[in-house]
C-alpha cells in the first residue's frame, strides 16, 4: 500500500515513506546570463545531451523505494529556456513515462530568468505543464544579475518586458529576491514598496546568499539582516499581508498554527524528500550542492542504480544531521528547534562552519521567529506553538 509504511519501503529507504518527493532537474547548466553571483557552475559547451532523458528512468525505482505519492519536478538550469522547446518536451515526456502505472501524481514547476521567454516558442509548451505559474528571480536592488550587453538597469528593463509578455499570455509570475548589503541599506519599506507598488509583483521569496568558489559574494551583516527581516515582517503584517511573501507565510503556519515546516531550509531534513539530478545524471541533495560542492554527490543515475543513490553514505549524512545537531550543538536547547532543526546544511558548510553545524543565519532566524510569535501573541491567529522535538 503506497505511503503506508510497508516493509518494502522501510527496507529500501531506511525511513518512513514520503508523501511528496521533490526532484530538482537540471538538464543543462548553460545560461544566457553571466551573473556575478551564482551557485551553479555554468557550462555552455554542451547545452543539452540528447541522451539525458534516459537517466530519468531512475525516477521510478526512487519513487517506489521512498513510497512517494506525489512527484514534484522542478525544471531549472543553468537557464531552462536555453533548451529548444522540442528538447524540453522530450525531457518532460521521459519523466512522465518513468512513473506511469504507479498511481503517482506528477506536478511540474519551472524556474527561469525569463529573459528568453518568447510567446511563440514557449507559451503552448509551458502553460498546460505548470498550470499558469512561472517562477523567476529579481533582486532589489540588482547587485548581481547581468547578461551579455546588459548592465543591471538594462537587465531589469528586459526582465520587466518579458514578464509583461508572459503575463499577457496568462502566466502568474513569482520571483526569488536575493538579499545584498544594498538591500539592507535601503531598508524594508523600500523593498516592500518596490515589489508591491513599483512593479506590482504579488509573490516574492526572500533568499540569503552563501559563498561559492570563484564567484563574487557580498557577506551580509547578521544583525542588520535580522533587523531588516523583522522590519519587513512587521511592515507586511501592518499592510494586511498584502503580498505572498516567503518565508513569512510558511513560518506563520508553523509558528502560529503548528503545521510541520515545508520550506526546505526549515524542514527536519531535506534529504527525506528532496534531491537534484544534473546534466550528466549526477545526483546530489539539491541544486546548491550539485555543481558547486561535488564532493557531496550521492552518485549517478547514468552510471549506477537508483538504489545506490538512495542508500548513498552522503545521503545518510543529511538524514542524520538533525540528530547530530541535537546531540552535539546548542540546537538541543533552542525553543525553535522544531521549526528549523538547525537550518540549511549548505549555509553551514559553505560558510566554513562544517556540515554538522547550525545554519550560518541562525541568529537571523531566531530573531524573526521571536518577532512573529510576539507580534501575534495577543491575536486569535495564534492557535498553538509547536512543541520542541
Amino acid at each position: 500500500m503506497r505511503g503506508g509504511g510497508s516493509p518494502l519501503h522501510e527496507r529500501d529507504s531506511g525511513h518512513a515513506p514520503v508523501r511528496v518527493l521533490s526532484v530538482i532537474l537540471l538538464p543543462t547548466t548553460a545560461c544566457n546570463c553571466n551573473c556575478t553571483y551564482c551557485f551553479e557552475v555554468r557550462d555552455d559547451s554542451r547545452p543539452y545531451d540528447p541522451s539525458w532523458p534516459s537517466v530519468l528512468r531512475g525516477l521510478r525505482p526512487m519513487c517506489e523505494m521512498l513510497g512517494a505519492e506525489t512527484l514534484r519536478l522542478f525544471w531549472q538550469g543553468g537557464e531552462i529556456l536555453c533548451l529548444e522547446p522540442r528538447e524540453f518536451r522530450e525531457a518532460v515526456e521521459a519523466a512522465t513515462r518513468a512513473v506511469d502505472g504507479l498511481g503517482i501524481k506528477v506536478q511540474h514547476h519551472v524556474q527561469t530568468n525569463l529573459l528568453l521567454y518568447d510567446s511563440r516558442r514557449w507559451r503552448d509548451v509551458l502553460m498546460p505543464l505548470v498550470n499558469g505559474k512561472l517562477s523567476s528571480s529579481l533582486d532589489f536592488p540588482n547587485r548581481y544579475r547581468v547578461a551579455p550587453g546588459m548592465d543591471g538597469e538594462a537587465y531589469l528593463a528586459r526582465w520587466l518586458d518579458r514578464r509583461a509578455a508572459a503575463e499577457d499570455d496568462g502566466f502568474e509570475i513569482s520571483a526569488i529576491s536575493l538579499a545584498s548589503p544594498e538591500t539592507l541599506a535601503l531598508g524594508a519599506e523600500r523593498f516592500h514598496a518596490f515589489y508591491r507598488d513599483g512593479i506590482g509583483l504579488r509573490r516574492v521569496q526572500v533568499n540569503f546568499p552563501f559563498p561559492t568558489p570563484g564567484r563574487q559574494f557580498a557577506p551580509l551583516d547578521l544583525d542588520q539582516l535580522a533587523a531588516f527581516m523583522c522590519d519587513l515582517y512587521s511592515l507586511w503584517v501592518a499592510s494586511g499581508r498584502d503580498l505572498h511573501l516567503s518565508p513569512f507565510t510558511l513560518l506563520e503556519s508553523s509558528l502560529l498554527r503548528g503545521y510541520p515546516p515545508t520550506f526546505c531550509i526549515y524542514s527536519y531534513t531535506c534529504a527525506a524528500d528532496l534531491l537534484a539530478i544534473g546534466p550528466a545524471g549526477e545526483v546530489a541533495q539539491c541544486d546548491s550542492f550539485l555543481t558547486t560542492y561535488r564532493e557531496f554527490a550521492y552518485g549517478s543515475l547514468a552510471r549506477g542504480e537508483a538504489r545506490d543513490v538512495v542508500h548513498s553514505p552522503r545521503r545518510r549524512q543529511y538524514l542524520e544531521r538533525p540528530l547530530r545537531l541535537m546531540r552535539e550543538s546548542e540546537c538541543a536547547d533552542c525553543e525553535f528547534l522544531s521549526v528549523c532543526f538547525g537550518g540549511c546544511p549548505i549555509r553551514a558548510y559553505a560558510f566554513g562552519h562544517g556540515f554538522f553545524a547550525r545554519d550560518h543565519y541562525c541568529s537571523v532566524y531566531k530573531a524573526l521567529f521571536r518577532t512573529i510569535v510576539e507580534t501575534n501573541q495577543s491575536s486569535e491567529r495564534v492557535e498553538r506553538l509547536m512543541p520542541c522535538a
